[in-house]
C-alpha cells in the first residue's frame, strides 16, 4: 500500500475518533440577594466547582464555561434561576459522551448556604461560608474551604483537604479521607474505609464494618478523638513522645502495639500510660471502641505536640 495513503488513512480515523477544534464557551448571570442568600448547583458533567465570597457584594455572579469541541458540548444543557434569596443552577449533559464538560465559577455574597448535588467526578474549593454536598457513585475532592461542611454519599469517594470549618461526612460504602482539618469532625459510614491525617480539633468517627485509620500529630491539650466500630480494624499512628491519655474497649478483637506498654483493666479494657484516663484534663484523650475488630498502635517520628 501506498505510504501516502496509509497516512491519509490513519488521519482520517483519528479525525473520526477524536473531537476536532476544541474550544469553550462562557455564560454569565448575575442575580441581587438580599440578606442570607442559597446558591444551589446541581450538575452531572462539572469537572470544578469555585465558589468565592465577597464582603462589598450584594449579588450572585455564576459563570458556567462548557469546554470541549462545539459539537460535543452543545450537549450540555444549562439553566439559572434565581430570586432575592436562592439561586438554582444546573448543567446537565444529554449525552453519554466524555468530550465535553463544564467549570462553574461564582462569586457570592458574604455568609452564602452553598448546596451541590454532583453526579459526577467533580472538585469543590473557595472560600465558602457553608456548603452541603451530596453524591451517589462519583469521587468528590473538596479543598481550602473556609465554613462548615456537612457531606452526603452513597458510594462516591470523598476527599477533603486544609478545610478551616467544622465537618460532617457520611457516607454507605464510600471511602472518606479528610486531611489537616481546623475544625471538629463527625464521620460515619457504614461499610467505608475512613481516614483521618493531623486532626486539631476534636473527631468522633463511628462505622459498622469499614476501617479506620487515624494518623494523629500536634494534639491539643483536652482534645479528644473518638473511634467506634463493630468489625471494622482501627489503626492508630502517633507521634514519638506523645503522651495522651488512651482507653480501648473490645470483646474479642485483638490489641497491638509494640512500641509503648500499656495495662489491662477489667471489661477487655486497657490503657496506655502515663496518666489513667480523665485523671489530667489537660492531656489529649484518644477512646477506642471496638467490638469484633483489631486495634493496632503505631509510633513514628513527629512533632511534640501536648505543649
Amino acid at each position: 500500500m501506498n505510504s501516502k495513503y496509509l497516512i491519509l488513512l490513519l488521519v482520517f480515523a483519528q479525525s473520526s475518533i477524536k473531537p476536532q477544534d476544541s474550544t469553550s464557551k462562557t455564560t454569565k448571570k448575575v442575580f441581587p440577594i438580599k440578606g442570607r442568600g442559597q446558591l444551589s448547583i446541581t450538575t452531572n458533567c462539572t469537572e470544578k466547582i469555585s465558589v468565592k465570597e465577597d464582603a462589598h457584594c450584594s449579588s450572585c455572579t455564576v459563570s458556567i464555561t462548557k469546554k470541549g469541541s462545539a459539537k460535543h458540548y452543545s450537549n450540555l444543557a444549562t439553566s439559572f434561576k434565581g430570586d432575592s434569596s436562592e439561586v438554582s443552577v444546573e448543567v446537565k449533559s444529554t449525552s453519554k459522551d466524555t468530550y465535553a464538560t463544564s467549570v462553574i465559577n461564582a462569586v457570592v455574597p458574604k455568609g452564602t448556604i452553598v448546596k451541590c448535588i454532583c453526579k459526577g467526578k467533580t472538585i469543590l474549593q473557595g472560600a465558602i461560608n457553608e456548603a452541603y454536598i451530596e453524591t451517589t457513585s462519583e469521587p468528590v475532592t473538596i479543598k481550602g474551604i473556609s465554613g462548615a461542611l456537612d457531606i452526603k454519599t452513597e458510594s462516591g469517594d470523598i476527599t477533603v483537604v486544609d478545610s478551616r470549618g467544622h465537618i460532617i461526612a457520611e457516607t454507605s460504602s464510600g471511602y472518606i479521607s479528610i486531611e489537616n482539618p481546623s475544625e471538629t469532625l463527625a464521620v460515619s459510614s457504614s461499610s467505608g474505609d475512613i481516614s483521618i491525617k493531623y486532626p486539631n480539633k476534636d473527631v468522633n468517627i463511628a462505622t459498622k464494618s469499614g476501617h479506620i485509620s487515624l494518623e494523629l500529630v500536634a494534639l491539643k491539650a483536652a482534645q479528644m478523638v473518638r473511634a467506634k466500630t463493630l468489625s471494622g480494624d482501627v489503626s492508630c499512628a502517633l507521634p514519638k513522645n506523645e503522651t495522651p491519655s488512651i482507653i480501648v474497649h473490645q470483646t474479642s478483637g485483638k490489641t497491638k502495639s509494640d512500641d509503648f506498654h500499656y495495662k489491662r483493666r477489667k471489661n477487655n479494657s486497657w490503657f496506655g500510660a502515663p496518666t489513667p484516663p480523665c485523671k489530667d484534663k489537660k492531656k489529649a484523650l484518644i477512646y477506642i471502641n471496638s467490638i469484633t475488630g483489631n486495634v493496632t498502635f503505631n509510633i513514628y517520628e513527629g512533632v511534640t505536640c501536648c505543649q
